[in-house]
């Protein structure tokens, strides 16, 4: 029944709480497993009950522990000590999992992807195997896609076996895989194809002639598996959008959301369904996330359907949503993953950097590995527990509520269409704040598609300019950026009225640049580039002609036949800018004092090396 009333769900909790030494395992099972298929969290029910299953935990069964595991995971609890105890009792037991209880194990895990080590998990993928027979279709296709989030255990045939197994089961006439199985396992195999294979081919057809027992969720998944794998039948595609269009009473806003990027992705544009979908999100805006626009906004802007009532009043409604802060000014949020670039410190910048280094891989590991001690004394917090699920607070802020790359989308699309005015612009001041307030989550693939979109649609904000060009000119630590990625920088940068060698972008022809990479040094070679100082090996006359190791900072501006200067698109950036000819050299500002240093002990000059490798070295390889 599911009913879900909070106040009484922490009455029961409180009462089991003051009578738990008279709670036996199977009672212990069914109240977790009660507390998670309600999804309604009681810290300390949980809590208390981790030293009850410790001492019970010998005269429980193999689904009683299954079940807790998943209870536990499913609401993003963590307690190390428990789950390496259940760990310890499975390796005991694994030969008594059931299809059922291997199934909550693989699911419960990839909840959390905490509680289990790499080799247990191979033991799990071998129980897999060997009780494949006995799987029933549900078990089956939920199995599959908790190994494929778990990149089938780094199992060598444990995908060509799954294959196989599927090929059988919708063959079989006595029990064909339903809709909801056979749409979750296409989608769980998508995820590590890069290719339309004949299994995929083969589905397909089988998907078009079960075409009207698929519920719009199915659709969805299928959609995304089908396009994530480049399944070129235009057919398929078409049938598909038909059958939606006569179950469009149906749909939700995830769904259309879905659907669309998916087509975007398979560059299949089927005009009916943009055309209602754009009038759908226009009018019921304040059903969407931000998230879901932003995935419509990118399948518009990849298949080039322009659409300006939409993206007018999208603008309209993020300032409606969206508070008015004050001007936010730039303020380095993360000063503690950089190197520090003060005069005195160059000869100490890199035990600073070690450290920096060490700590931010050890908060990485305590979010994603076992390996690290998050108990640093033993004996104590032994029944510490941890949520690490996803938090549900929504912001009231609409721009909050988005991830990262959902921005960088909206901004793309508006850059794409070059669709500007006055709403826009103060609805990219917003998004522009919110970028700088959550700096933090910021990456090279951003930084560099970000300030490409700004310098489109001619914005210009002065506090996120300032941070994408600090995150160029003083990366973090393990901050690279890639030959693509740079060649954006030093296109953008010259539309801001600034020169991308002040920010350590420099931009060569490669052959004369191998060329001085194989005849000079490293070190010597990278002062010569912040120089501006790098002579050429060819005759005067050809130098004067056209000089290759000349920088070029400022790109030439092309202007059509009414004088407006005409305006790149990053797909045909990229192919003309990424030819090869070009090679992009980044030089942080850190680096450059340290070539510009004149002390050169043997010390300095291991620094040194230790700072190419780690930030410019991967420039200077040429493939």
């Amino acid at each position: 029944m599911k009913y879900r009333d909070k106040n009484m769900l922490q009455l029961i909790s409180a009462r089991l709480i003051e009578n738990i030494r008279q709670i036996n395992s199977a009672q212990i099972t069914s109240v977790l497993k009660a507390y998670s298929i309600l999804n309604f969290r009681s810290d300390f029910l949980f809590r208390m009950m981790i030293p009850e299953i410790s001492l019970k935990l010998d005269m429980m069964t193999v689904d009683q522990v299954s079940s807790i595991f998943y209870s536990y995971n499913n609401l993003g609890y963590y307690n190390k000590n428990l789950f390496q105890t259940i760990q310890s009792y499975l390796y005991s037991n694994v030969e008594k999992l059931t299809p059922y209880d291997l199934t909550l194990l693989l699911s419960g895990f990839c909840k959390n992807f905490k509680g289990f080590d790499e080799k247990f998990l191979t033991v799990l993928s071998f129980q897999f195997c060997k009780l494949l027979n006995s799987y029933d279709n549900k078990l089956f296709s939920l199995s599959v896609n908790s190994l494929s989030r778990l990149n089938f255990c780094k199992h060598k045939y444990l995908p060509s076996l799954i294959e196989s197994e599927v090929y059988n089961r919708i063959k079989s006439s006595k029990e064909p895989l339903a809709s909801r199985s056979l749409s979750l396992i296409l989608n769980s195999l998508s995820k590590h194809y890069t290719s339309c294979t004949p299994l995929f081919t083969f589905l397909s057809q089988t998907v078009l002639n079960r075409l009207k027992e698929f519920d719009m969720h199915s659709v969805c998944l299928i959609l995304s598996s089908f396009s994530r794998v480049t399944l070129s039948d235009a057919k398929t595609y078409d049938k598909i959008a038909e059958h939606v269009g006569r179950n469009s009473l149906k749909l939700y806003p995830r769904a259309i959301a879905s659907m669309l990027y998916s087509y975007a992705r398979a560059n299949h544009l089927h005009g009916a369904l943009f055309y209602f979908s754009g009038k759908h999100i226009q009018l019921n805006l304040g059903n969407y996330t931000c998230d879901e626009v932003s995935m419509a906004l990118r399948a518009f802007s990849v298949l080039n359907v322009k659409n300006e009532e939409l993206l007018d009043t999208f603008a309209k409604f993020i300032l409606e949503n969206t508070p008015d802060y004050v001007p936010i000014k730039f303020e380095d949020l993360c000063p503690q993953l950089r190197v520090s670039i003060g005069s005195k410190e160059i000869n100490k910048f890199y035990e600073s950097s070690e450290n920096n280094a060490s700590e931010t891989q050890r908060t990485v590991l305590d979010e994603t590995d076992d390996k690290t001690d998050l108990y640093s004394f033993e004996g104590r917090n032994i029944n510490m527990l941890e949520y690490i699920g996803e938090s549900s607070k929504i912001s009231s802020n609409y721009l909050a509520n988005g991830k990262m790359h959902s921005l960088l989308w909206i901004v793309q699309a508006y850059a794409r269409f070059f669709f500007t005015n006055d709403n826009v612009t103060r609805a990219l001041t917003r998004i522009a704040n919110e970028l700088v307030v959550r700096m933090a989550e910021m990456t090279p693939f951003l930084v560099s598609r970000i300030l490409f979109s700004f310098s489109q649609l001619n914005f210009s904000h002065e506090a996120v300019l300032q941070m994408l060009l600090n995150e160029v000119t003083n990366p973090r630590l393990g901050f690279k950026f890639t030959q693509k990625e740079l060649s954006l920088l030093h296109y953008s940068i010259p539309a801001f009225g600034l020169d991308p060698g002040d920010y350590g972008i420099y931009k060569f022809k490669a052959l004369d640049f191998q060329r001085m990479v194989e005849t000079t040094e490293l070190d010597e070679l990278i002062l010569r580039i912040v120089n501006r100082d790098i002579p050429s090996s060819k005759p005067l006359f050809v130098e004067l002609l056209n000089n290759p190791l000349k920088m070029e900072s400022h790109p030439k501006k092309k202007f059509n036949e009414s004088g407006d200067c005409e305006r790149m698109e990053l797909d045909d950036f990229e192919a003309k800018e990424l030819d090869g000819s070009d090679i992009y050299i980044h030089i942080p500002r850190y680096l450059k004092e340290l070539v510009r240093s004149e002390e050169r002990t043997d010390d300095m000059k291991i620094k040194l090396e230790e700072a190419l490798t780690n930030h410019v070295n991967y420039n200077f390889k040429i493939d």
